[in-house]
């Protein structure tokens, strides 16, 4: 049995494994719970609520083992005291250290045993079920589904990727002795369960929303990153960084109060110190500030005198210094600093070029950390490279063009010019961000490059990669979320329905996080409460969507974007699997945007890359494409299942050479309400000759009738199967089918594609037409009612299970 979150996947029912072997023996580490309890509600009430914990004695020995000797020890103490203060409980309870007394392997610290509780088996599964579904309106239970494998806290299965928080794997405890190969691997100890700890970091309310962020929260990123300095900012004084007050203004008039000021032991600088020219400093004042601001009493080096020449001739102002070196200052040999830097620099532009083969995304590009990050201490965006600190992330409503102001700002050197709201203050932003408790920050109008900037050439290169990869600067650390616009304040203003709104546009789908808090609080707890209910529905639809393209793509039909191509690239941030490479393995010969075969592969600016070919597995970003041929190119790298559900749920041909899943425009305008996560069946992609097949039963010829005028939906009709049996000989049968939609299917006869194991009575089916080259084309979708489950059935039929390829 594996229980998986909130599934129970197994070959056998709910209810059959709760058995006295499996089930039965239940004994809640209590002196662990005691320790919480009595904190909370003090030593009498946390004695009466641990008495009510077990039922009565069995003679069971229960044990909890222990592969880290810290966490013994402070098990050991917590069990101690759990004793001393309630000692009714102490029969039966013992410690033992090492693994000799227990017969268990080398790798045990400890083990904490005791005598077990009971409950009834049927009462205690029962109960949970009852209590699942009362809890969870979208709790599912499937109890004939088989364990692939398991990578991480990813169950892969027959019908699905599951996503959990907790994985619990139970064995039969004679497998030891039944399995000679399993000897050496199965202790045997009267054991029969163990749980698959959480890793840390994670709350009670966490669970990966979608695949790429279990992918980066295990993994990191592809890029190197390095451990903060707050230890060393822990011993410097307080510093103050106060708003800019216009003329006739107060503190009091700006409606934000963490947006007035900050003050606090980080070394933050104000404006008036970063703005000033390097050049000024001179390369020994350049030391002496760096030293006061950071408390410090560094002499300088030849690597680091050469390094800040460097940085004055390149007209550097103090900020842009100083966001470079503060992050390596405490751990970093002054003697090397300048080389260690190139290092970093030549390392990250290598593993930016290898994420990019002609246009298409590695595996490793797509955990690709983000290109820049604003440095909230010396207010200046810097290259990762330098940073190498994992940012917070800023998600903004992005407010229509007149309402927003084209802003140079040196915060980003004048790189590009930032759109921001009119009335909007980067440096507003900045405070409130440090008040929050974050070092570094991802913006995307100060860290994305944007139109008109001086380097207009590098932005199409440098958002092929970066634009697919937007999402992944909002999966490790807080997100902020400014649902008025950009350092605007939460006001009555706010209108969660309007086209503009936080919740109405595509990019903030890939920008939603558990963890998260709202930017702009004016402290209305009222409409803050309306705002968190909001957001919280948000979270449950891409909860739920992670499992089916058919719930994404109806989560990004009522959403807005600038271009209509950016959705395709908000859904291949949440879909781009890889079931197969996105690279055959030879060139491109066309482009929609630049011709890869003019691009230097030794050029610094080169973001094209060098990679391995055979690895891509995701489209780069290309603003210039078309939606649909965008889409097309999505569908090639999405999971097998997900192309299956467009196979089977869809209504109608698709565009000429795909009739087989909607086109763009149709995806869009799919009625995708009355769907649920269902296994469907295998479609695959073949690189090579670039067609898609499916592997599954499949009937030549069966007859339809009934659903050929477009009444309202349900529409009911029959099939009509040639079968045989021993005492009838040939003979017809005839099935009841439904269709959930109104597009035509002439009476007539058909080819019959069907799904091999439904979870229910209705079984879905394609029916179509078999061209002489043996390729199949879609005319609709339909379910059968009552469809044998029994494979001898099909094959009386002429069913065969075979490769069927699509058109």
């Amino acid at each position: 049995m594996w229980v998986v979150g909130g599934w129970d996947v197994r070959g056998k029912g709910c209810v059959l494994w709760a058995t006295a072997r499996n089930g039965r023996h239940i004994t809640p580490t209590l002196y662990h719970n005691y320790h919480d309890l009595k904190k909370k509600h003090g030593a009498e009430a946390a004695k009466q609520i641990i008495r009510r914990g077990l039922t009565e004695e069995n003679q069971c020995r229960e044990c909890n083992v222990f592969f880290d000797k810290d966490v013994f020890e402070g098990i050991k103490e917590k069990l101690g005291c759990y004793l001393e203060e309630l000692p009714s409980e102490k029969g039966g309870w013992g410690t033992t250290k090492g693994s000799a007394g227990m017969q268990l392997t080398d790798g045990v610290c400890g083990v904490v045993s005791t005598t077990g509780g009971t409950v009834h088996p049927y009462r205690l599964v029962t109960g949970i079920l009852s209590r699942l579904l009362k809890m969870y309106l979208s709790f599912r239970l499937y109890t004939h589904t088989s364990r692939l494998s398991i990578y991480d806290n990813i169950v892969h299965t027959p019908h699905w990727d599951i996503h959990a928080k907790h994985i619990v794997r139970t064995t039969n405890g004679w497998t030891s002795l039944l399995l000679t190969p399993m000897q050496e691997k199965i202790i045997p100890v009267h054991v029969h369960m163990t749980v698959q700890r959480a890793r840390m970091g994670l709350g009670d309310g966490w669970l990966a929303l979608h695949w790429r962020h279990i992918l980066i929260q295990h993994d990191g990123y592809t890029n190197p990153s390095r451990r903060d300095n707050k230890t060393y900012y822990s011993n410097l004084p307080n510093v103050t960084i106060a708003a800019p007050i216009e003329d006739g203004l107060s503190i009091e008039d700006i409606k934000v109060p963490n947006q007035r000021a900050y003050t606090g032991p980080k070394p933050v600088i104000p404006s008036s110190l970063a703005d000033t020219p390097s050049a000024s400093l001179g390369v020994v004042g350049l030391m002496k500030t760096l030293n006061s601001t950071l408390g410090t009493e560094y002499d300088i080096t030849p690597s680091l005198s050469s390094l800040l020449t460097e940085y004055i001739s390149h007209e550097y102002d103090f900020g842009t210094v100083y966001g470079y070196l503060h992050p390596i200052w405490f751990d970093c040999d002054l003697n090397d600093i300048q080389d260690s830097l190139r290092i970093s620099e030549a390392t990250d532009l290598e593993i930016r070029q290898e994420a990019l083969v002609d246009g298409q995304i590695t595996e490793e590009g797509l955990r690709m950390a983000p290109r820049r990050v604003w440095d909230l201490f010396s207010n200046r965006v810097v290259p990762w490279w330098v940073a190498l600190h994992t940012p917070w992330g800023i998600s903004h409503a992005w407010l229509d063009n007149s309402h927003r102001a084209n802003v140079l700002t040196p915060i980003n050197e004048h790189e590009w010019p930032v759109p921001i709201p009119k009335d909007a203050n980067l440096d507003l932003v900045r405070i409130e961000m440090l008040n929050l408790g974050a070092e570094y920050a991802w913006l995307d109008v100060l860290c994305l490059r944007q139109e008109g900037g001086r380097r207009e050439d590098l932005r199409a290169r440098e958002w092929m990669l970066d634009v697919p990869n937007i999402g992944n600067a909002y999966l490790l650390e807080k997100v902020v979320c400014y649902f008025n616009g950009l350092g605007q304040p939460l006001d009555g203003g706010f209108d969660s329905d309007s086209a503009r709104s936080w919740f109405k546009r595509t990019w903030t789908l890939q920008e939603t996080s558990h963890n998260w808090t709202i930017g702009g609080d004016t402290g209305d707890k009222m409409l803050n409460k309306r705002v968190r209910k909001r957001f919280k529905s948000q979270l449950s639809s891409v909860e739920q969507a992670k499992r089916d393209v058919v719930h994404w793509l109806s989560l990004l039909q009522g959403r807005t974007s600038e271009k209509d191509v950016d959705k395709v690239a908000a859904l291949t941030y949440f879909l781009a699997m890889g079931s197969t490479p996105a690279h055959n393995e030879t060139r491109p010969t066309t482009s929609t945007t630049h011709d890869y075969t003019k691009i230097s592969p030794t050029s610094k600016d080169n973001s094209i890359g060098t990679g391995d070919p055979t690895s891509t597995i995701a489209p780069a970003y290309s603003e210039l494409k078309s939606a649909e041929d965008a889409w097309t190119a999505l569908v090639k790298v999405i999971r097998w299942y997900h192309r299956s559900q467009m196979l089977f749920l869809y209504h109608e041909p698709g565009p000429e050479k795909n009739a087989w899943r909607p086109s763009w425009q149709q995806a869009m305008n799919w009625d995708t309400r009355t769907f649920s996560s269902v296994f469907y069946g295998s479609v695959n992609h073949d690189m090579k000759p670039g067609t898609y097949s499916y592997d599954g039963w499949r009937i030549e010829s069966v007859q339809v009738q009934g659903l050929a005028t477009p009444v309202a939906a349900p529409r009911n009709g029959h099939l009509i199967v040639q079968t045989r049996s021993w005492y009838r000989g040939k003979h017809r049968c005839r099935y009841k089918i439904s269709a959930g939609h109104q597009y035509p299917i002439p009476d007539g006869v058909y080819s019959l594609l069907f799904a091999e194991y439904p979870i229910s009575n209705e079984t879905p089916c394609v029916v179509g037409k078999m061209l002489p080259d043996q390729t199949f084309i879609k005319t609709s979708v339909f379910e059968v009612i009552d469809w044998p489950r029994d494979e001898k059935k099909w094959k009386r039929m002429g069913a065969k299970e075979s490769r069927i390829f699509l058109g």
